[in-house]
């Protein structure tokens, strides 16, 4: 009797207070976990092999080995190695976006959500995970915050 009760207590407060996408705030009604709607989903494409040794955009070609992007190879960047396990869609920058200028932390599981679907073996030679990327100027200003928010959004994933 008292799961009953607690499943409808649960329900009551989907009805009264549901769920909104993390991207786009449309509300998800239901009992899912999701925290992104479905035409969010649909539009967030993870980046697939070969990806280029330095920036890791997607190339076209060779399905086995990474070379360097046309961009790479006529001017280098500033870095040595760069990551993303998704494009830069309207879902994954409004996330961002919320995350960096907003400082709305309430995102994060969101990212964690698009994270949990990806190859973390992209990352085997990262040093560093850094959420967004962050100006000089703010990156003291909000470092330990966000460290501390990421951690505990991904420590399931990572």
């Amino acid at each position: 009797m008292f799961s009953r009760l607690a499943d409808l207590t649960r329900h009551s407060a989907d009805i009264l207070f549901p769920h909104r996408c993390a991207a786009c705030g449309k509300k998800l009604f239901g009992i899912s976990e999701r925290k992104i709607c479905e035409n969010c989903s649909g539009d967030i494409i993870f980046l697939r092999h070969p990806i280029c040794r330095t920036c890791g955009m997607e190339l076209v070609g060779d399905k086995v080995r990474e070379h360097l992007c046309g961009e790479c190879l006529g001017s280098s960047p500033p870095y040595l190695l760069a990551r993303s396990v998704v494009r830069y869609s309207t879902p994954v920058q409004k996330l961002l976006y919320g995350l960096k200028y907003g400082k709305d932390t309430s995102v994060l599981p969101g990212i964690a959500e698009i994270i949990s679907h990806c190859d973390m073996a992209l990352f085997d030679q990262c040093d560093y995970v850094f959420p967004v990327p962050l100006s000089q100027q703010n990156l003291h200003q909000h470092q330990m915050t966000l460290y501390l928010e990421f951690e505990n959004s991904y420590e399931h994933v990572l």
